[in-house]
């Protein structure tokens, strides 16, 4: 069995399998698991039909490989045969209007079932910040209470979002921890980059903390990993797109014998994560003043005109854990680094050949401007004189005004042909 998704429909196909790969369901299951029927016009749902390319090779006497006809009609893919999950979308649905600084709202439950909307938190300063039950980053939420705490009265708040397929089941054990000292123990919090000092006046969170069990804000802000961080204004415009919350990759350096980590490794991780929160703190008291807060034309533009969108080879799924591809930590308090993201439009097909590359195109370039140049120059023996050109103009070509008559000496004598 293959649970699929594609936007609001999830449904469960017996007997599909895996090749190479693609999700092969069966031809007689087809229409009620997708919608979609095999025919000799083509694929079809209804009366709208796809043709079959020649020579291809998407079915069998049983099975059609549905992955391979979403790539030909444009659709993204993310699976994880293991799990036996597969998710399509239409690239760039749901993906902000470019340009556009304006924060999308969502409306997601809390561990009891109760909706939150972003839109209800107008008036305040937010740090919507992602995480998953799988990731190290579970046991952050601890410290950004600390944060809220602090900085509450000034107008502050964080929104943590799980972005977690097994929904409740999986996030409530770190949404309301059982004990505080036996899920954080010191090595714990020692890979996470908390160090004391931060640490102190960490607790459960009172914060909202929702549950998504579809990655609908993946797909809203563009967001291709946990955890992630987007700062968002008291008027719900973005200050700071996706970006890693202040992690680094130090955690990398660590001994999985003794689960302990060098200590130039904590406190490399330990100080990017207490810059990223001075740099939290200096916005929030600030506000736009804040060299950490993004002029609109650095947030618009930060990723090719458009709120950083996920790699087009990407869909809705389920977040990896940790540092992104890129700069991974935060600068000084001043300015937190962003996070480099990538344009989400698919290379444009051209005619079943690959795109030439730089050397290619350069080469192309250099041939056609020769070419240009050789067809604007002028025949032979009428050129105008110009560097290291000897030759005259041609005053058949080129004749002198006609004569003038005025007042002056040399006036109104004809001109010499």
């Amino acid at each position: 069995m293959v649970v699929i998704t594609y936007g609001d429909i999830e449904v469960e196909v017996e007997g599909a399998r895996w090749r190479d790969g693609d999700v092969w369901v069966p031809i007689e299951g087809l229409p009620s698991a997708v919608g979609w029927d095999v025919r000799p016009e083509g694929v079809c749902a209804g009366e709208t039909c796809v043709p079959l390319p020649p020579g291809a090779t998407w079915w069998d006497d049983e099975f059609f490989n549905l992955s391979a006809f979403a790539r030909h009609i444009g659709l993204a893919e993310a699976s994880d045969s293991e799990r036996a999950v597969v998710a399509f979308v239409v690239p760039g649905e749901g993906s902000p209007r470019p340009g556009s600084v304006d924060a999308p709202d969502f409306t997601l439950p809390d561990l009891d079932g109760n909706l939150h909307s972003l839109s209800d938190h107008r008036g305040e300063k937010v740090v919507l910040f992602t995480w998953g039950s799988f990731c190290g980053c579970r046991f952050d939420l601890p410290g950004w209470q600390a944060l809220y705490d602090e900085l509450k009265s000034d107008g502050f708040t964080v929104i943590a979002v799980a972005e977690d397929a097994g929904g409740a089941a999986t996030a409530g054990p770190w949404i309301r921890p059982s004990g505080m000292e036996e899920q954080y123990p010191p090595a714990i919090l020692d890979l996470m980059g908390w160090d004391a000092a931060a640490w102190e006046s960490a607790a459960p969170p009172e914060y909202p903390c929702l549950i998504d069990e579809r990655h609908q804000l993946s797909l809203l802000y563009g967001m291709v990993n946990v955890p992630t961080a987007v700062w968002i204004d008291e008027e719900g415009r973005i200050v700071r797109p996706p970006e890693p919350a202040g992690v680094t990759e130090a955690f990398k350096a660590i001994d999985l014998a003794s689960f302990s980590m060098p200590p130039d490794a904590v406190e490399t991780g330990s100080r990017h994560r207490n810059r990223y929160f001075d740099a939290v703190r200096d916005w929030v008291r600030r506000g736009s003043d804040s060299p950490a807060a993004l002029p609109p034309i650095r947030r618009s533009t930060s990723s090719g005109g458009r709120i950083p969108t996920r790699p087009r080879s990407t869909s809705p799924r389920r977040p990896g854990c940790g540092p992104r591809t890129g700069p991974t930590s935060a600068r000084p308090a001043s300015s937190p680094t962003p996070t480099p993201s990538v344009s989400s439009t698919p290379a444009r097909s051209s005619g079943g050949r690959s795109r030439p590359g730089a050397k290619e195109r350069s080469t192309r370039r250099s041939i056609s401007r020769r070419s240009s140049e050789r067809h604007r120059r002028p025949p032979a023996g009428r050129r105008g004189p110009g560097p290291g050109d000897g030759r005259r103009r041609s005053r058949r070509r080129h004749p002198p005004p006609p004569p003038v008559r005025g007042s002056r000496p040399g006036r109104g004598r004809p001109a010499r042909r």
